[in-house]
């Protein structure tokens, strides 16, 4: 499209490349501390930012919860470029202290937004978060959702019996829950594994939780996988489980139900906005029980069918058109 892309990004522990090129986008890296994998403090970011003088020229930051962002808005006071801003935001912390902090961290994020041009949001629930929490114009806000990438179309041949799981391991994700049940799922269908796709903080006791559980025979962590592995992963899932405490925006239950795959999901967030009336998309409210949860699984692994064919892809926003609508 004629545009010149530099990607900017943290480099906790050193463990990448701190400058690479990849399908002709240059991605610079900067060491960063990063406690618990968490806010990324990265001053080098903030002093790269501070120097780039280039005529027409923008910066695009990402992420409300990291610190990264906020030191777009303080460069701007130096390079003067115009800020669009994707915060992903909701208002709730991975756990109590984290909550507090968020709401400690908020003058910040409200310096952030003020000195962005654009803001942009995920979903309609998120705008609406944005406006009453930061009290963000609505003609400052501009909604564009996540793309859904190509992928190969399913095949109803056989009725897999994997129930997968694909995100951050963080306590408000709701996997504890998801281990709670297993063992009620397994009795109803024995052949039933849980399949976590996925790192972060709350892995050390998830997995314990596991053992304590006696599921090490039908649970498995992957941790990090390669896209054509989670390709292959959604294909051979018979449901996709999504249990979380609150959603600014899933795009793993899109990518799921996309490729004809069923999802059991709580009605959080925007997953009722934008999901909740697509075939094959059961949602719970929160917060649910164990046995509700595992009942859901129990029926769409018994008894759900899967479509002929997917939903037509024009129930979904490319990539492609997800440029286009960030270029306007």
């Amino acid at each position: 499209m004629g545009i010149h892309v530099t990607v900017l990004a943290s480099n906790v522990d050193r463990r990448y490349p701190q400058v690479e090129t990849f399908e002709n986008i240059k991605i610079i890296r900067f060491f960063s501390l990063a406690p618990n994998e968490s806010y990324y403090f990265t001053p080098g970011m903030f002093s790269h930012l501070m120097k780039v003088r280039a005529a027409n020229t923008l910066v695009h930051a990402h992420n409300y919860q990291a610190l990264p962002a906020i030191a777009t808005a303080l460069a701007k006071r130096f390079n003067h470029l115009p800020l669009v801003t994707t915060p992903h935001y909701h208002p709730y912390g991975g756990t109590r202290f984290r909550t507090l902090l968020k709401a400690l961290y908020r003058p910040l994020g409200r310096a952030l937004f003020d000195s962005s041009d654009i803001v942009i949001a995920l979903s309609e629930f998120e705008k609406v978060i944005l406006e009453t929490v930061f009290k963000i114009a609505s003609s400052k806000i501009r909604v564009v959702p996540p793309g859904s990438s190509a992928f190969i179309h399913r095949r109803p041949v056989r009725s897999p019996k994997n129930v997968l799981y694909v995100g951050r391991l963080e306590r408000y994700k709701g996997v504890d829950l998801m281990l709670n049940c297993m063992p009620i799922v397994l009795k109803e269908v024995p052949s039933a594994r849980l399949l976590i796709v996925g790192r972060g903080p709350d892995e050390a006791r998830l997995k314990r939780l596991m053992v304590e559980k006696s599921l090490c025979n039908s649970v498995q962590f992957l941790g990090r996988v390669s896209s054509e592995m989670l390709e292959k992963l959604y294909c051979d899932a018979g449901v996709l489980v999504l249990v979380s405490e609150y959603e600014a925006h899933s795009l793993v239950v899109g990518e799921a139900l996309a490729r004809g795959i069923p999802v059991v999901a709580t009605r959080v967030g925007a997953v009722a906005e934008i999901y909740g009336e697509q075939p094959g998309c059961f949602l719970l409210e929160y917060p649910p029980k164990s046995v509700e949860v595992a009942q859901a699984i129990i029926k769409v692994l018994s008894s759900w069918r899967y479509p002929q064919h997917t939903r037509s892809r024009s129930s979904y926003v490319s990539w492609s058109e997800v440029a286009n609508m960030l270029v306007d």
